[in-house]
């Protein structure tokens, strides 16, 4: 049983020992408080004296064990309260972390590489394209195969240790992660996902791309744990040295985030993108604006796509996986529940995989795991409308209100709030041109790889670059 399942508070999980103790203290005192009314009739004063000794004793070392856990619950207690207030405050101020922590990635590694000093991500100039290229063409994904000792719990690489860690943990006795579901409610998945295990090359060449099997588990006991870690470090018990080992790739559980800056053309000369408002129960940075979709890179299930190319299963593939968090963050569909809609939607018209573009990756400073960052362009024709409305209409949502929207884009605007599975979050629609990019760069609620996607669009000016795109008929 996992321990959010548990029974009873958080308080009580916290200490199994109470459940122990408490009966045994009471069972012992009545022992002796049976046996001294039934030997006390026969004792002489001394032996009673004596035995009314031991009894004091016994009260007195149970008493003291109950004060000491009950000391061990308080001290758990506040360490919950620090644990919430730095959830909260990642929340809030991720920006602020960011900031922070950026430059000091930068100063540790600008011998190593990473010599991208502007950059929201920690990155180096080989993992980023100076013009746009297929996602296909940047990388040469490959797997290692299964790493079932990476990350886990004290496992966070750099400098940190397990007594680190304890300081965020009110259960020492469990991981990170399990902390997180219990005292702060976050839907956290043990799922399968895959990790880091090398880098090599340059995008113009492919990027030689490794990876492992893993969990998310062991992920988030990592990267994660090292973003609560940097808030405490910062906020609780303030130290300069926060920079841990970002190329630990065989010591913890490198997660890849598969982020997607989704382009919309409504025509030839008229693009928009669609911006995610996270809510604050999801996993990894709540409360935060980001692309969509995003989502861990992970096996894609057991369901064939169409794609002979890249058959679905537990072997890696990018273009899958960005398609599956399509389906599941803006369609509302699942793999489990309506299998038999994906095949429709793989067309060219839809998701044509020479218009999924790579714009670079890199380390988020605060979490250190590593972000992909890719570009999804969309002709929005009549056809793929139809074809979207008719496939989600009556699976995901009631679209009887949106199809009598008379503006286009605020139809495609609604269509995507209406269907998407993320519930209490909001989908904007925004145009994608210059001045929106920089504001939106801006943005202090923006996560570091969201402005990644910016900043390359701007650098690649992109926004000119999809007017001399043709048009899908």
């Amino acid at each position: 049983m996992s321990p959010d399942s548990a029974e009873g508070s958080p308080r009580n999980r916290a200490n199994p020992f109470l459940k122990i103790i408490i009966p045994i203290c009471a069972v012992t005192i009545l022992l002796v408080v049976l046996a001294w009314f039934a030997l006390g009739i026969e004792m002489g004063d001394e032996k009673i004296g004596a035995l009314s000794l031991g009894v004091t004793l016994a009260l007195t070392l149970m008493a003291t064990a109950i004060a000491v856990i009950e000391l061990m619950d308080a001290k758990q207690d506040r360490r919950a309260e620090d644990l919430k207030m730095l959830s909260r405050s990642l929340s809030r101020f991720r920006f602020n972390y960011a900031e922070k922590l950026r430059p000091m990635y930068h100063e540790a590694y600008k011998d190593k590489g990473f010599d991208t000093k502007d950059d929201p991500l920690i990155a180096k100039n080989d993992w980023l394209p100076d013009r746009l290229v297929t996602l296909d063409s940047a990388l040469d994904l490959t797997i290692a195969g299964d790493r079932d000792d990476r990350g886990g719990y004290g496992k966070v690489g750099g400098k940190y240790t397990a007594k680190d860690t304890d300081k965020l943990s009110p259960r020492r006795d469990l991981p990170f992660s399990y902390n997180a579901r219990i005292y702060l409610g976050k839907n956290v998945f043990d799922n399968k996902i895959f990790v880091i295990d090398g880098i090599s090359g340059k995008w113009d060449d492919g990027i030689g791309f490794k990876v492992v099997r893993s969990t998310y588990d062991k992920f988030f006991d990592t990267c994660e744990l090292i973003a609560h870690l940097s808030a405490y470090y910062t906020d609780i018990e303030p130290r300069d040295d926060l920079c841990i080992e970002l190329e630990s790739y065989r010591e913890r559980a490198v997660g890849i985030g598969v982020c997607t800056l989704t382009v919309i053309r409504m025509s030839q000369d008229e693009a928009y993108f669609l911006v995610h408002h996270r809510s604050d129960k999801v996993g990894e940075a709540p409360g935060t604006v980001s692309m969509v979709p995003a989502g861990s890179f992970a096996p894609t299930g057991e369901y064939d796509h169409g794609d002979p190319e890249n058959p679905i299963g537990d072997e890696p593939s990018l273009y899958n996986n960005v398609f599956r968090e399509f389906e599941e963050e803006l369609l509302g569909l699942t793999e489990v529940e309506h299998p038999q809609f994906f095949k429709p939607i793989l067309g060219k018209e839809v998701f044509n995989r020479e218009r999924l573009y790579y714009l670079g990756m890199g380390f988020d400073p605060v979490t250190t795991k590593m972000e992909m960052v890719t570009m999804l362009v969309i002709d929005w024709t009549d056809k793929v409308e139809g074809m979207l409305f008719d496939l989600c209409e009556g699976h995901t949502a009631d679209l009887s209100k949106v199809r009598k929207i008379e503006k286009p884009v605020a139809r495609v605007e609604a269509f995507f709030n209406e269907v998407s599975s993320s519930e209490g979050e909001r989908i904007d629609m925004l145009r994608f041109d210059e001045g929106t990019l920089m504001r939106m760069y801006g943005d202090r609620q923006s996560m570091p790889v969201f402005r990644e996607a910016l900043l390359q669009s701007l650098r690649l000016k992109l926004y000119d670059e999809f007017k001399k795109m043709g048009w899908s008929p």
